[in-house]
């Protein structure tokens, strides 16, 4: 064959599909044409809405990959759940992107090494009621889990079940998602959540902010991020089950949460560690409180390490104990800086309390030379010493 039919031949091969009467010029945007290796764009889905078309993109990734939404920008419904099955499928959302769930519609991470990742405050989920999304399930854990850069909120008028809901969920990240306005939990943490990371994220005005309850709830850290204007911001309701070496460090700062920025209800917690936080808290809040259920609590270490708090009228801690309660904890290098004439910084009571407060100092805004030698109060027996410079106040 020579040059110029060869030329020919590959020309009218390349524009047939284009030329012939009947052939559907939009079959290159379909799923497997649009796929570039193991990436697809999900806005030249077929689907009714973003949920579909989403969702179509997903179930066309070979094994695992890219699905890229940001092409689906504005203000997009789904009508029905999405789901990141295949291991290392990454879900990509845009900026300017808002994704309104409907009532009862979650996205739903199940496999391994999932990821769905938007571009800042301006990459949006809306819930509906009943609405969420899911990380893990009962009896099907998941590792290596990503959710990054979002802002989640509820729809106006719409009562979520919880921003983020996580059950079996390990070795995860949650990275820059604000999550705001959840009349329950912003982030639900049940059993078997281990070694998770939540990173500079932000979770404000719920009624709480991370909620943990179940069993084998351990190695979390929380670094950075606010925890702010909650009721609650951290709850540990743990029933029966246990939880060992949870820390929150990093400058995360914890304000304004209207009832405590954490609060002790019960199960078995060896090892909650906060380190380098900053802490105000108003009228009648407290940054830390036992606020103990009909279940046991037992507290083996509680620990507060290089923090300031400002609190305006209570001592920023309240730990007590009843005769099947044991509540242990240790203050060092701490700053309380209030509007009284004197404060403690811990609060403690019943005989199974015990608190050391170490190298800290309570200071009044208002009122000059006031500084407290005593900075932990005792009540109903507990154990409370306190120490300057190794030595014990008097």
């Amino acid at each position: 064959m020579n040059t110029r039919r060869l030329l020919l031949f590959v020309l009218t091969a390349a524009i047939t599909p284009w030329l012939t009467p009947g052939s559907d010029r939009n079959a290159v945007l379909s799923a497997s044409t649009a796929t570039a290796g193991s990436e697809v764009d999900c806005s030249r889905e077929n689907g009714n809405d973003a949920g579909q078309k989403i969702q179509a993109c997903l179930d066309h990734l070979p094994s695992g990959g890219i699905a890229d939404a940001r092409g689906l920008t504005g203000t997009q419904t789904v009508a029905h759940t999405i789901t990141l099955v295949k291991p290392g499928t990454v879900l990509l959302l845009g900026s300017s992107t808002t994704l309104t769930l409907a009532d009862g519609v979650t996205i739903d991470l199940v496999g391994s090494n999932v990821r769905v990742e938007g571009t800042g405050t301006t990459s949006v989920i809306r819930l509906g009621n009943q609405s969420s999304i899911r990380v893990g399930s009962p009896g099907h854990p998941l590792w290596g889990w990503h959710v990054e850069k979002l802002t989640v909120n509820p729809s106006p008028g719409k009562l979520p079940i919880a921003g983020l809901m996580l059950n079996n969920a390990r070795q995860g990240i949650i990275r820059e998602v604000w999550i705001s306005g959840i009349h329950g939990s912003a982030v639900d943490v049940a059993e078997n959540c281990w070694s998770d990371r939540a990173i500079d994220s932000i979770v404000t005005e719920n009624d709480i902010g991370y909620n943990f309850h179940g069993d084998a709830l351990n190695a979390w850290n929380i670094r950075g991020g606010l925890i702010n204007t909650n009721r609650i911001g951290l709850n540990f309701d743990l029933g029966s089950g246990r939880l060992q070496g949870f820390s929150i460090s990093d400058g995360t700062q914890m304000e304004a949460n209207k009832d405590a920025g954490i609060r002790l209800v019960s199960g078995t917690i060896l090892g909650l560690f906060l380190s380098e936080i900053y802490s105000e808290i108003f009228e009648s809040q407290r940054l830390i409180k036992t606020q103990q259920s009909a279940s046991q609590l037992h507290v083996g270490q509680l620990s507060i390490t290089n923090g300031y708090i400002y609190s305006k009228d209570t001592p920023p801690l309240y730990l007590g104990s009843r005769p099947q309660d044991t509540v242990n904890a240790s203050i060092s290098s701490v700053i309380l800086y209030h509007s009284q004439r004197k404060m403690q910084i811990v609060e403690a009571s019943g005989v199974n309390t015990s608190v050391t407060v170490s190298e800290s100092e309570s200071e009044s805004s208002v009122y000059a030379d006031t500084s407290t030698e005593q900075l932990a109060v005792s009540r109903d027996g507990a154990r409370t010493s306190t120490m300057h410079g190794g030595i014990p106040a008097k």
